[in-house]
């Protein structure tokens, strides 16, 4: 099984923070809380996997919409 991430599956951290719908400054913060989608650093840039951001952000929503 192949394990090596495409760059079309993976977002590096702008625009991660713009799929989640974040300020870069929030997503910084937002990584560092338990349960927040794990990053791949490659060189000097953290990569996040596209779906498991669409995932955390639907998990977000979903719990923002039950209040």
């Amino acid at each position: 099984m192949n394990t090596t991430p495409k760059l079309a599956d993976v977002a590096a951290t702008p625009e991660a923070a713009r799929l989640v719908g974040e300020t870069l400054d929030n997503f910084r913060h937002r990584a560092r809380e338990p349960g927040f989608p794990s990053s791949i650093k490659i060189g000097g840039v953290r990569f996040y996997n596209r779906r498991e951001l669409a995932a955390w952000k639907r998990k977000r929503d979903g719990a923002r919409n039950v209040r």
